[in-house]
């Protein structure tokens, strides 16, 4: 991030480049062809991807995975992980949906400090954000899951956090910003441009290491 856009003085990295650490493609696969169900594996993306950096794992260049393949699998059994035993997380991105504004920056300052420590300790660390709210919406998948790899701290006392966005691979410059007061926006740069959209809310979720399965070995 430019230094005009918050003039940050200090900041830790994990070590995660999205650009060089994260997939190549887009979170968007199908079932049933073009008049098929579109749907991402944003949570599986992130935590293989970090399976294959603490793995010592190439992942650049691999190719977008068809259905049968180890690699899309593997990212499958990710996404359904990462949701916790029984989807115990689904429910936390639903009660996040119910719960006002106001109440969510609270829960965000205090999830914010969870973050903070975990990236002081080099750890990239999954989370989730809440993009909507009930009752405009029941649609509990138009949330999302990064992966948190770095912050940098503003002069004013906001916080921006780096994450891998895996709907935006090769991306290097996509940042949570949290202001004081539990505010937090998201910010893209693509090309010389930048673009911001309001999250409403954001917590940190599990992330157990797990040795990368030998048939998706293969097929780096």
């Amino acid at each position: 991030m430019e230094k005009e856009k918050g003039g940050e003085i200090k900041g830790v990295e994990t070590g995660f480049v999205p650009s060089r650490d994260g997939f190549n493609f887009i979170n968007s696969f199908e079932i049933g062809g073009e008049k098929g169900i579109v749907y991402g594996l944003c949570g599986g993306m992130c935590l293989v991807a970090l399976d294959m950096k603490k793995g010592g794992k190439e992942i650049n260049g691999l190719a977008y995975p068809d259905s049968n393949s180890g690699l899309y699998r593997y990212l499958l059994e990710r996404q359904i992980q990462s949701l916790g035993s029984g989807g115990v997380y689904v429910f936390r991105f639903v009660e996040g949906m119910i719960k006002s504004d106001s109440s969510l920056k609270w829960e965000n300052i205090k999830e914010l400090e969870k973050l903070y420590k975990k990236l002081l300790d080099g750890e990239a660390t999954p989370v989730g954000l809440i993009y909507v709210r009930f009752p405009e919406t029941v649609e509990v998948w138009k949330n999302h899951q990064v992966l948190a790899v770095g912050y940098r701290q503003g002069i004013n006392g906001e916080m921006f956090v780096h994450v891998y966005d895996p709907n935006q691979p090769g991306n290097d410059d996509v940042w949570l910003n949290f202001s004081e007061d539990g505010q937090i926006r998201q910010e893209t740069k693509k090309g010389e441009q930048w673009w911001g959209m309001p999250v409403r809310g954001m917590f940190v979720m599990p992330h157990k290491e797990r040795r990368v399965p030998r048939g998706v070995v293969s097929e780096i």
